[in-house]
């Protein structure tokens, strides 16, 4: 287009533009957020403190995703416990890991993604968060030696986090070598959205021989 500067016409091209990215906007709204997410925090960890799971029920445990799964109706045939707590990071589920932890009879985890916003490289890398993760398996795997582990890959962000996520699945992989099952974001932990109720139960009792079939 053309601009007059009042001494001669000047051509200018428009500037690309970068597409808008939902992770970019995403770690603005983090330090805004962030007071509502410790409080919402607190308040799961102080009830989940007061109600220690039953023995032998199927343990989702992670961040948002966990906690805001319908798991109770995905598998109702099943004593499901929820412990998943909005914004937690592999440091926090480390934190807490011992008063989620009844005699499980299998434990889905899914944790990581929100380490990879952590300000801190130490926290963020993707080796670290591997390291903190196999941690948690560790610990599970010596809490409650006869649970099954279901250690489900960090789900896909945009591309922001895109070489992060791929390098922490080939850590975790390696993990799941060392110790239990891998499931890739696509499967178990996708939710019904994406497998389907039925699908989704079916996979559990796939990894975990004696849990009920599907209906």
């Amino acid at each position: 287009f053309s601009v007059s500067s009042g001494v001669r016409a000047v051509d200018r091209e428009p500037k690309d533009t970068m597409p808008m990215n939902s992770d970019r906007i995403f770690l603005g709204l983090v330090p805004l957020i962030r007071p509502w997410v410790i409080a919402n925090a607190r308040k799961r960890q102080a009830r989940f403190a007061s109600e220690s799971p039953a023995p032998g029920g199927i343990l989702f445990l992670g961040d948002s995703i966990t906690q805001r799964g319908d798991w109770t109706s995905y598998f109702p045939d099943l004593a499901v416990v929820n412990r998943g707590i909005d914004g937690d990071t592999t440091e926090d589920v480390l934190a807490r890991l011992d008063e989620a932890l009844n005699s499980p009879r299998l434990v889905s985890l899914l944790i990581g993604t929100n380490d990879l916003h952590k300000f801190k490289d130490r926290l963020k890398d993707p080796a670290g968060i591997a390291e903190r993760t196999e941690e948690i398996v560790s610990r599970i795997r010596a809490k409650a030696p006869d649970a099954t582990i279901l250690l489900n890959s960090v789900m896909p962000r945009t591309e922001l986090f895109a070489d992060r996520i791929r390098e922490n699945t080939s850590h975790y992989l390696d993990i799941a070598d060392r110790h239990d099952h891998f499931i890739p974001q696509r499967n178990v932990i996708a939710q019904r959205r994406i497998l389907g109720r039925q699908q989704a139960r079916q996979t559990l009792a796939d990894v975990a021989p004696g849990l009920p079939a599907c209906g």
